[in-house]
């Protein structure tokens, strides 16, 4: 595998079988120069950026285990997989309601200028709105189709109501973050997303308290709304920091320039629509995975998967979100392949050994840190982890690799590899349920997605964007890789 993807990369094989000591001196002066080269002409200021919008994301993930832990400690697993059931409902009809067009709006508003983007900036506020109102008012008025969705009898009609309420808020927050992040305003952007976790962190206890002593729709009735007033300040709070840089950004809405535009709505909607379907299929792949373990194992088993799957996504979003904030609008406005290429080997170099040294952690203290970030009656989470966070080591590189797809807009590839991961996801935990418990096949299965999503990833990012990387930031991926391998070899039977 390692070589296919070096030869995959561009990369030539060096013919010779044994070097002098000269020569292997020689070569490490070089590749130590060459790093140092890297660290000074990129390194610094993506490091800089990393720092700013991982801190945000660090905070966010603290804050949301906090959360986690106070509802794990009074409701149990089972409270857990309710809150997880009502998530991936309001997460689905999210990506309805904005079209699943984030990302298309970072883009789009930074690579272009002037009139263009104005255009383009008021024809997606456009978009997001009618779209929001009419997931809303499906939410308000449709309630028994999603009861359907969600595979549980968790929702009534003042629980639809409250998501209409969630999902409004959050659309305009994922529209008012994404102008932020074309702005490059990452502090800002860093102190925004962290306002959601906390109100929901800090109403957790009470509403915790309070679903203890009452059933399964009334506790999904008080998450719902906490959830739905935690959003809504957040959005509020997004809108202030955009107020307060007016001045900035406001001939990106203001000035000449229509208020439709059919050529920047089709250029939205051809990356929004790729999107929307992507998302929905990893919704659905999931929600297909979780079904069949509710049917076959319960709730509490449900519960322990939906921790490990938590924690694994949690740790993850720590770089993948910082990425994401520092990298597209970057990689948006790159000019050529080879300005993409340098971006992408720079910040491989400095994330994948942050990505190992941190999985490694999580590796060796996992039923410590189950326990920490739940309860004791979560501990069997921790065998879940030994796959999920293998998984995550391939996710994190092949995501990066991933970024110039979006960055060109080239949806067509993007959309092929998110659905082949997820098919790999969810053909590999139907399939191996027939011999292994169904969380445990679906364990598998996340490493069988992402080891699927990285192979077509470095093979897409070469074919379709020219990408071609420094061997350095190669050999340090692998180096990384036998990391993970080693330690989690080690401590595989520590549950």
């Amino acid at each position: 595998m390692g070589e296919a993807i070096v030869g995959t990369l561009g990369f030539r094989k060096n013919k010779r079988c044994m070097s002098s000591p000269t020569q292997a001196i020689s070569r490490s002066d070089s590749l130590s120069t060459h790093l140092a080269r890297l660290w000074d002409h990129r390194g610094r200021r993506t490091a800089r950026a990393l720092t700013a919008t991982g801190s945000g994301a660090l905070a966010s993930s603290l804050l949301s285990a906090m959360g986690s832990k106070l509802l794990a400690a009074q409701g149990g697993p089972a409270a857990i997989a309710t809150l997880v059931s009502l998530q991936q409902v309001r997460q689905a009809a999210l990506i309805a309601a904005t079209v699943n067009g984030q990302t298309a709006v970072i883009q789009g508003a930074s690579s272009r200028v002037d009139q263009e983007r104005r255009e383009y900036v008021r024809t997606s506020a456009l978009i997001f709105f009618f779209a929001a109102l009419l997931v809303c008012g499906g939410l308000v008025w449709s309630p028994t189709r999603l009861r359907q969705i969600a595979g549980l009898g968790l929702l009534d009609d003042t629980v639809s109501r409250w998501l209409a309420v969630s999902v409004l808020s959050s659309s305009a927050l994922i529209f008012l973050t994404s102008i932020l992040n074309a702005m490059g305003k990452i502090n800002r952007l860093a102190k925004v997303q962290v306002v959601s976790p906390l109100v929901i962190a800090l109403g957790m206890w009470p509403a915790a308290r309070a679903i203890a002593t009452r059933n399964v729709t009334q506790g999904s009735e008080i998450l719902a709304a906490l959830v739905a007033i935690a959003t809504s300040v957040a959005a509020a709070a997004a809108a202030w920091c955009l107020w307060m840089n007016w001045p900035e950004w406001r001939n990106w809405v203001r000035g000449c320039g229509a208020l439709w535009s059919n050529g920047a709505a089709k250029s939205y909607l051809s990356m929004s629509l790729a999107m929307l379907v992507s998302g929905l299929i990893a919704t659905g792949a999931l929600m297909l995975v979780r079904s069949r373990i509710i049917a076959h194992q319960g709730l509490t088993v449900a519960g322990w998967f939906d921790a490990a799957w938590n924690i694994s996504m949690n740790h993850a979003s720590l770089l993948l979100a910082s990425l994401q904030t520092y990298c597209l609008p970057l990689l948006s406005r790159a000019k050529s392949a080879r300005e993409q290429s340098e971006h992408i080997t720079s910040v491989l170099t400095l994330a994948m050994p942050v990505a190992a040294a941190m999985i490694a952690v999580i590796a060796i203290a996992r039923p410590w840190i189950v326990e920490l970030l739940y309860a004791s009656s979560f501990r069997a989470s921790s065998g879940l982890l030994r796959w999920t966070l293998l998984g995550d080591y391939l996710k994190i590189g092949s995501w990066i690799l991933s970024l110039p797809l979006l960055a060109r807009a080239d949806m067509k590839a993007f959309l092929l590899l998110d659905t082949a991961a997820y098919a790999a996801f969810a053909g590999a935990s139907l399939a191996l349920s027939r011999w292994i418990p169904g969380a445990d096949s679906a364990a598998i299965g996340f490493v069988c997605m992402y080891a699927t999503h990285l192979i077509a990833g470095v093979a897409l990012a070469k074919w379709r964007c020219g990408i071609r990387l420094e061997r350095s930031a190669v050999a340090i991926w692998f180096a990384g890789l036998m990391v993970v391998a080693i330690v989690s070899g080690l401590t595989w039977n520590r549950i």
